[in-house]
């Protein structure tokens, strides 16, 4: 496996996309937009990464949270979406995977907007629901998608969760009970470790 570090230059800031890439090439591509706060390396969007690097995905870790701070949404957005095109102009992709975590479901919606001539499927940690265009998309999106995400979420809205399973049935849910926005109880590190084994499991299903 190569791990290629590539930097985007934008007008007042940069972002480096980390690229996982196989020694053989693949036709499969997993994007991962991560949160705010949680990187690439918290435990959800690195056992999911590594999930798609053993079913021969080539993974594409977008890391702009140090980019966050000077980005507006609009700039955030943006910059995502010209760092997909320019990744697959380059490679020869046509299996799309879209792993968002929290404020990564912003750019994810929008990518979803953009009619990618692609096979495309998704899976929303977290996703900001009570954001109308996050809430919009996922209700919307006609591709194959899951969504996860814990009930003392500070996102997560039972009356939005419960319309996005009544329009939307592609998407299939987890709901964790007494799971917080990382997916974990924090005052019980062992059984969040188990939690944690589930929402992999629950992931792997999924691409499978």
């Amino acid at each position: 496996m190569k791990i290629i570090k590539k930097d985007f230059h934008f007008h007042t800031y940069t972002i480096t996309a980390t690229i996982f890439q196989k020694e053989e090439p693949t036709n499969k591509a997993a994007f991962i937009f991560p949160g705010r706060g949680y990187t690439a390396q918290a435990p959800l969007l690195f056992y999911s990464r590594n999930l798609c690097i053993n079913k021969n995905y080539d993974c594409i870790q977008i890391n702009y949270h140090d980019a966050l701070s000077v980005m507006n949404e609009e700039e955030f957005v943006r910059s995502v979406q010209e760092i997909v095109k320019s990744i697959l102009d380059e490679r020869n992709y046509n299996d799309l995977l879209i792993i968002s975590k929290s404020i990564g479901s912003i750019a994810h919606a929008q990518i979803l907007k953009a009619n990618l001539s692609h096979s495309l499927r998704s899976i929303w940690l977290t996703p900001l629901i009570k954001m109308e265009n996050v809430f919009t998309s996922l209700k919307e999106s006609s591709s194959p998608s899951i969504a996860l995400i814990g009930d003392e979420d500070p996102h997560y809205s039972v009356d939005k969760w419960t319309e996005l399973g009544k329009h939307n049935k592609t998407l299939v849910q987890k709901v964790y009970f007494g799971c917080d926005h990382s997916i974990e109880k924090p005052k019980f590190p062992i059984e969040s470790i188990d939690i944690l084994k589930q929402v992999i499991l629950d992931i792997d299903s999924f691409i499978r």
